[in-house]
């Protein structure tokens, strides 16, 4: 059978079996157990990268995936960029029609009123209200921490998967196939738990196509920062931070829905592709390196 058909098979079998319980368990995301379980369920990428490596290619496992320690500036670009493109997906956001910023979030607190009604979430939410700018900052940096911890542990689970193992064998394609490709498996990876609510509690059908172009769309980025920065640690920092962050572009948007506001909606695509662009530009027009139209193996390390 071939490699690539065999790491599809382990890593989706593993996670789509993890992903799989958790919906017949009803487990909401919230609970502690479920939380543990979409985090394993994230290694099923990595478990595929490392049998097949080992095993099946019988290659370094580490030289394949692209697990470098040394680090240069786009390391930091990958660790820094979500805030950026969040917030641009905020404002992108505010331009839809009957949808608003608020800095005191009276949208999150009308939408999860449900979970506000103990003593202590009541505190936090005097807290978060009367110092907001106090509050947006501590939750930037807290973010941006747990983006290059405990997130990129959890994170590599993946990224070991797609943006080492697979784009490593993608390599005699051109950038842009090879994202196309490793976006439409990554895409299509997420679909148990999108369809069980996961990302798009409003549309879980439609939500699963919103998933597939999302995550094409960030591939672009995320293999242009993996390239650029020489190593797979990057990916994990990058998508560590995102999934800290992802909160923040509906946290302070009223009205709307899941499909057009935060960074999953047609907001966040939108933002995607402005940065997908300027990468782009960069590329072709200032970078000494020219990745996207070139192919993988022309750049990868």
């Amino acid at each position: 059978m071939n490699p690539i058909n065999v790491y599809f098979l382990i890593s989706f079998g593993f996670s789509w079996f993890i992903f799989l319980t958790v919906t017949l368990l009803n487990l909401p995301p919230t609970n502690p157990f479920a939380s543990i379980l979409l985090a394993l369920g994230m290694f099923g990428p990595f478990l595929g990268s490392f049998i097949v490596t080992k095993y099946v290619k019988k290659e370094s496992f580490f030289e394949k995936i692209g697990l470098r320690s040394k680090i240069n500036r786009w390391f930091f670009v990958s660790w820094f960029i979500f805030v950026f493109i969040i917030f641009l997906a905020i404002f992108i956001s505010t331009l839809f029609p009957k949808v608003s910023f608020s800095l005191k979030m009276e949208g999150f607190f009308e939408k999860y009123s449900y979970l506000l009604k103990d003593a202590s979430s009541l505190k936090m939410k005097e807290q978060m209200e009367s110092k907001p700018i106090l509050f947006l900052i501590l939750s930037i940096v807290q973010s941006l921490f747990a983006g290059i911890t405990i997130n990129a542990i959890a994170a590599f689970g993946e990224e070991s998967g797609w943006r080492g193992f697979l784009l490593n064998e993608y390599k005699e394609k051109s950038f842009i196939e090879a994202s196309i490709r490793i976006g439409l498996v990554w895409g299509v990876w997420h679909s148990p738990i999108v369809a069980a609510g996961l990302n798009y509690p409003q549309h879980p059908q439609i939500g699963v196509f919103m998933m597939i172009i999302w995550c094409i769309l960030l591939t672009f980025l995320f293999n242009y920062l993996r390239i650029k920065s020489k190593t797979v640690l990057s990916s994990a920092v990058l998508h560590g931070t995102l999934n800290a962050m992802a909160g923040f572009s509906v946290l302070y948007i009223v009205g709307g829905n899941d499909l057009t506001v935060g960074i999953t909606g047609l907001a966040g695509f939108l933002s995607l592709l402005i940065f997908n662009g300027a990468i782009f530009v960069y590329d072709i027009f200032i970078s000494k390196e020219k990745i996207v139209l070139s192919r993988v193996k022309d750049n990868l390390l």
